[in-house]
């Protein structure tokens, strides 16, 4: 027997059943699309919520700290100019990179702000050491460090 549309009982009947069935499965599909979606929003927000961005404060030295691509010496520069520190140091790396470092530094810092840690260094832990070496001897207290994010 026919009804709207020009279908039969038994065809209606068929497609319910196949709703019927698939539709734990649409279900599943489509929280496999929204959920990552959904999951990707929440963790901006709450990254957001973390990041705590305090108010730059005057300090004895800015320390650029040596490699990665970004302008880290700009933005010593930047501190410099803007008076919140009278001071750069760079780590001392190697030959190159502390050359390629002054001839930055230079365009927009005298040569007697800048500083060069006294010790070689090969790591970040280092790095770390020989500007607490430099900066205790220098009597300073406060350090700003400059590094890529």
């Amino acid at each position: 027997m026919k009804v709207a549309g020009g279908y039969t009982k038994s065809f209606y009947k068929s497609v319910g059943r196949w709703v019927g069935s698939n539709y734990s499965c649409c279900i599943l599909l489509l929280g496999l699309i929204v959920m990552p979606i959904l999951l990707y929003f929440c963790l901006i927000v709450l990254g957001g919520l973390l990041i705590v961005a305090d108010p730059i404060e005057m300090v004895d030295a800015v320390v650029v700290l040596s490699g990665g691509t970004g302008d880290r010496i700009a933005l010593a520069i930047d501190m410099l100019e803007n008076g919140f520190t009278q001071n750069m140091v760079i780590t001392d790396t190697n030959l190159a990179a502390n050359e390629r470092l002054w001839v930055d530094a230079f365009k927009g810092v005298g040569r007697e702000s800048i500083y060069i840690t006294d010790l070689a260094v090969e790591s970040t832990y280092e790095e770390a050491l020989a500007v607490r070496n430099f900066a205790l001897s220098q009597g300073w207290g406060r350090l700003m460090i400059v590094t890529d994010p």
